[in-house]
Formats: C-alpha cells, structure tokens, sequence
C-alpha cells in the first residue's frame, strides 16, 4: 500500500492532536501548509513538463518548406503564429493564391514559384499615368501664360530600350 506525503501528515497531525501539545500541533500546521505547497507545485510543474514536451515533439515533426510549416505531408502551418505563440495555425489555401493564415494573415509565397509577368503592364499604366499628370500640368501652365499647348510622351521609341 502506498501512502502520499498529505496523507502521512494528516496521520501526524491527529496523532499530535491527540497528545494535546498546542506549539507542536502549530509547527504541524505549518509543516502541512509547507508540504500542499510543495505538492501543489510538484503538480504545477509536472503540467509545465508535459505541456514542453509535447511542443518540443511537435517542434521535431515540423519542416520548414515554401515559406510554411509541414508535418510530412500535413499542412501548412503558419511559421509566424507557431514560431512566437507555438500555435499549429493552419493556413488557408485557395486555388491560385498562395496560403494564408486565418490568425496573423501572413502570406507563405512558394519561393519556387514564378510570379505571372506583370511588369510590362504595370510599367505602361505607370507611364500613361504620369504622361496624364504632366500634360496636365503643362496644359495649365501653359493655357495661363496664352501660349499653344506643349505635349510631351514618356513612352521610348522603338529602336531605344526602356
């Protein structure tokens, strides 16, 4: 039969009730106050282990692959949410976009993936944009001073590269 600590100076105590001795029946009392602190730390510390333990576990099954969390074949995981809280945050995957998290809404972009070629769009719209702000600058300086409107293009020629 195992008998715990608590139980053996809950013995003692009424033993020492029981010689009716009250300094040793105070010392008792602290003594059993002392040992449920220990105990209830004792516990407190073996929850901390088993809670390290199981992220340390968890830590070994994860690799790092495009920018997120894998657990062999399970995943994504968000590296921001697991990395600085331990969560296992799934991300959210939709069909051409890359995965994203529901929590912190980091973005895991495939670094071996292309992006689609956007520059040639984007560079004529900023073109036709700034020729549109300059030509309305000049029109309006030019219109206050009565002279004949000045337009200027800031698409290249053919034969001189961008």
């Amino acid at each position: 039969m195992c008998i715990s600590v608590s139980d053996t100076v809950k013995e003692f105590a009424g033993v020492i009730q029981k010689l009716d001795n009250m300094d040793l029946l105070k010392r008792m009392v602290e003594l059993q106050e002392q040992v449920y602190e220990v105990v209830n730390e004792n516990l407190e510390l073996k929850a901390t282990n088993r809670e390290l333990t199981e992220t340390l576990k968890t830590r070994a099954q994860m690799t790092a692959r495009k920018n997120s969390y894998w657990r062999g074949e399970d995943g994504p995981f968000c590296m921001r949410c697991f990395d600085e809280a331990q969560l296992t945050m799934r991300m959210v995957v939709a069909t051409g976009r890359p995965p994203r998290c529901p929590k912190c809404q980091m973005v895991a972009v495939d670094p071996d993936e292309k992006p689609p070629s956007q520059r040639g769009v984007l560079a004529s719209r900023r073109s036709s944009f700034l020729e549109l702000i300059i030509a309305r600058r000049i029109t309006s300086t030019r219109a206050d001073s009565g002279a004949t409107p000045l337009t200027l293009s800031l698409r290249p020629h053919e034969d001189q590269p961008f």
